[in-house]
């Protein structure tokens, strides 16, 4: 989701109603359907369904919760990953330290490493 002149900590904020619904969806689907079994199903069952709730249910919370902190911390805090709003985007080549001068022999953007 992009909106001009909206921050990426706005975006985030905003994110979550929208994948929310199929996630929790799916996932409380199989939460409840591995309840039954996971009370009656057996010696070989039971752990295994337990297993599989747990799962599910962090799995749930990283992608609702972790991973979208966890990007508002890179791209805003740390800065690690730049992000600009649409049209703002410059394409810049390689980093320096990647490129072993190839640029001034074979044009901008050209690199040897891994090469030799």
């Amino acid at each position: 989701m992009s909106v001009p002149g909206l921050r990426v900590d706005a975006l985030v904020g905003q994110g979550p109603g929208t994948p929310a619904d199929p996630v929790c969806g799916g996932r409380c689907g199989g939460v409840g359907g591995l309840i039954p079994l996971a009370r009656r199903g057996g010696p070989l069952w039971e752990p295994l369904c337990y297993v599989q709730i747990v799962g599910l249910l962090t799995a749930t919370v990283v992608t609702l919760v972790i991973v979208p902190i966890l990007y508002v911390l890179f791209v805003e805090d740390f800065r690690l990953i730049r992000w600009s709003p649409p049209g703002e985007h410059t394409p810049e080549g390689p980093p320096a330290e990647y490129t072993d001068g190839a640029a001034a022999v074979h044009g901008p953007g050209a690199t040897t490493v891994g090469l030799r």
